[in-house]
């Protein structure tokens, strides 16, 4: 009989900070205890005052112990590891057991000094718990997963942030409904959406209850070989890669009739999500070899890194069959496949010389700027595919800023005319018109180049984008295609400007949309600053309706963002190194840890000169975001946008201050009201997107007075 090797969370947190030679010792005792169902020889001592008899320890060296369970029908779960009087300690303090009213594994505290006292006068003070605690009973309680031992706990928490401290003192599945009941659900809506008593509980059979309990799998994983153990402990540095939460499990295991949509917030993991999805569908929906999956997102540097970060959770041969591309670079590559002889035109300046040209001779033209054509263009005729002066005279332009009389779309018509010739004739297209050729091609072709597409990123996506990514999956509106196709996006991240309705795009989400609300990477209080940015921003959920940031919430309370303001720019360095400094010396982190971020590329340059003067070296982040050693004592420094995807133990936004941040084109006085607040919306939207690549520290300066 061979045995089955169980390893919790948060001994492979622990196990992965631990020296090589401890490491080789764990890696021993797994490789006994995996063949042998007596425990290959080894000695499993039980421990005087243990919570169960099941729990035993093993040695590691003179010192090391691992605590594990041993549940009699050949499962082995890793629990713990410390020296030998901290692990025993442990083992007296810690409960392990199948919850038999939910299913989920629970690992958890029972004995918790404060709650000693708050479980003594729990009769006699219940009023100074608060009026939220005096609704569920204790079986109500029980009943949604919260072990005896714990009643007392959660008695004693008097508000979310009190639960959010305790986090790691509950199992998944309590905390997640310790949440949902502070929320204001009552104990039979949390039990129906926990799935709660949907399935017979096998108390006695751990290796059951982690295969058949998402929250179980959140905090366990089975590890069938000695190089499994090893990547569930690597793992540990970024538990994304094993450890996913239900809600998330969920979502990428969803066997589904058409499009899945799925929202959430920066740091929630919605790339995480998408990744996994990837991966599932290849393993379990598209499996055979000829079975492609486009992995697409607006930006090169976001491709580059989930590229990255997919080969850390896919086999070689399942990468094969993954593409990872921008979908501007994807496009142009396809059209350029067909023989279409064409430049991508891009930079802004050309676009607004190409317009003035446009516009020279057509009587009434210079009644404009040229930046107004080109966003008529943007917003009006490329999204609706209008090719001729009688469709632009019928389509709507709702939402515009500038109302245009029949005469004056005329007009306007005249100069987008000129200016599609221009590009004719120059050969030029901009990323939008080869989106809508190439969407149209596959569509007259018939083909399908992929069995399915996942898009990250999905609002900054243009209309004429998402018609493309359906036309790659083959979908329609009113013809869904199982499993093709998966959007992610957060509309509150919307950094470049673009808006569009997956539904006027032919892709149909009605019933199959999801939402994520933990967030996983920043504290709780620099989310609540970084959401207080987007204040006055509008958001919708990519489909035409309003979204918002109700319900959301980070796993860690922390401690609020430093936010300062500087008489000069010398000051605002000099405050910037101090702090950088003394997060360094109190995480005992390296300096790549952290970065500093800017609004335009001309400030990072100044700041790490800055920097540099007061001896503290940068390293600007690129495409390759490999930390070479002799680079860790270097904090990284970067654009706001770069920075879109990547997070940091401290990040320090630099230069929030009127002139640099909001940035604004030069035509922004000239446009008309609607413009101005999507420029305004765009640029809350990335300092809102910096602020959350924080995970522990953050730093709002600037000179004068901050804009934000």
């Amino acid at each position: 009989m061979v045995n089955r090797i169980i390893i919790s969370r948060k001994f492979a947190e622990e196990l992965s900070v631990l020296a090589r030679p401890i490491q080789k010792g764990v890696n021993g005792i797994y490789a006994k205890l995996s063949k042998n169902a007596e425990g290959g020889g080894l000695n499993l001592e039980s421990i005087q005052g243990a919570t169960s008899h099941s729990i035993k320890s093993v040695r590691v060296n003179d010192n090391y112990r691992v605590v594990l369970h041993q549940d009699g029908k050949g499962t082995f779960t890793f629990l713990h590891i410390d020296t030998h009087d901290a692990a025993c300690a442990w083992a007296t303090r810690n409960r392990f057991e199948v919850n038999r009213y939910t299913g989920e594994v629970q690992l958890y505290v029972i004995d918790i000094p404060e709650v000693r006292v708050a479980a003594e006068v729990r009769n006699d003070a219940v009023e100074s718990y608060g009026p939220f605690w005096k609704k569920p009973t204790d079986n109500e309680l029980k009943r949604l997963g919260v072990p005896e031992g714990q009643i007392a706990l959660v008695r004693s928490l008097k508000d979310d942030e009190d639960i959010l401290a305790h986090e790691q003192n509950f199992s998944q599945g309590v905390f997640d409904a310790l949440l949902m009941l502070f929320d204001g659900k009552t104990p039979d809506e949390v039990a129906q959406e926990l799935e709660i008593g949907k399935k017979p509980v096998a108390v006695d059979d751990v290796a059951k209850a982690v295969e058949e309990s998402d929250a179980s799998q959140s905090q366990f994983a089975f590890a069938s070989s000695e190089d499994e153990l090893n990547a569930i402990r690597n793992a540990a540095l970024a538990q994304w890669r094993v450890f996913l939460h239900p809600s998330q499990r969920k979502i990428v295991r969803k066997n589904v009739r058409g499009p899945i949509k799925v929202l959430g917030g920066a740091g929630t993991g919605k790339t995480v999500v998408a990744m996994h999805r990837a991966k599932f569908l290849l393993e379990n929906v598209f499996a055979k070899k000829t079975d492609r999956i486009l992995f697409t997102t607006f930006t090169k540097n976001l491709c580059d890194d989930i590229r990255t970060l997919l080969g850390s959770i896919c086999t070689e041969d399942e990468m094969a069959r993954i593409d990872v591309c921008n979908l501007d670079k994807w496009a142009l590559e396809y059209v350029k496949s067909l023989g279409v002889d064409v430049t991508p035109l891009y930079r802004e300046k050309q676009k607004l010389e190409l317009m003035e040209r446009a516009m020279l001779g057509i009587e009434g033209a210079d009644n404009w700027r040229p930046g107004f054509f080109l966003r008529e263009r943007a917003n009006v005729v490329l999204p609706n595919e209008i090719d001729s002066l009688p469709a632009y005279l019928k389509v709507s332009r709702a939402g515009q800023g500038v109302r245009l009389s029949a005469g004056q779309k005329k007009v306007v018509w005249q100069v987008l005319e000129a200016y599609r010739l221009i590009l004719t004739r120059e050969k030029l297209m901009d990323f939008d018109e080869i989106a809508i050729l190439a969407a149209n091609q596959i569509r007259e072709n018939g083909q399908r180049p992929y069995a399915s597409v996942i898009v990250d990123e999905a609002q900054d996506f243009s209309a004429p984008a998402l018609r493309l990514v359906a036309a790659i999956s083959n979908n329609t509106k009113d013809a869904p295609v199982p499993n093709s196709l998966m959007i992610v996006g957060d509309a509150h991240q919307r950094i470049y400007g673009k808006r569009a309705v997956l539904g006027k795009c032919g892709i149909n989400v009605m019933g199959r949309s999801s939402k994520l609300r933990l967030n996983y990477r920043t504290t709780e209080k620099i989310r609540k600053r970084a959401v207080a940015i987007l204040k006055g921003v509008t958001v919708d959920d990519l489909d035409g309706a309003q979204d918002d940031n109700k319900g959301f919430r980070s796993l860690v309370v922390g401690k609020e963002p430093i936010e300062a303001r500087y008489k000069t720019f010398d000051k605002e360095m000099d405050a910037i190194v101090e702090t950088i400094v003394k997060w360094q010396k109190e995480d005992a982190r390296t300096y790549s840890d952290y970065v500093v971020l800017a609004r335009r590329q001309s400030d990072v340059e100044s700041i790490a000169a800055a920097l540099a003067e007061r001896g503290l070296r940068s390293k600007q982040v690129k495409t390759d975001l490999t930390i070479r050693e002799s680079e860790k004592g270097r904090v990284r420094i970067s654009t706001m946008h770069r920075a879109k995807g990547l997070e940091f133990v401290g990040v320090v936004v630099a230069e929030v201050n009127p002139g640099i941040w909001p940035l604004h084109p030069d035509e922004y006085k000239d446009m008309d009201p609607v413009a101005q607040k999507f420029c305004d919306d765009s640029e809350r939207s990335l300092l809102y997107v910096a602020l959350s690549r924080a995970m522990k520290h953050a730093m709002l300066t600037g000179v004068g007075e901050i804009s934000a």
